[in-house]
């Protein structure tokens, strides 16, 4: 769940129009920088 999650977010960053050259601060990237392996 937190690996789905996690990679939504990130696509949803990704997809909009963010700044790409900086770090993603929003819902589980706030807390880790790599929340999707911390799922698995």
């Amino acid at each position: 769940m937190i690996e789905t999650v996690a990679d939504a977010q990130k696509f949803y960053y990704k997809s909009t129009g963010f700044p790409q050259n900086k770090p993603l601060n929003l819902g589980l990237w706030a807390y880790s920088r790599h929340p999707p392996y911390f799922g698995e």
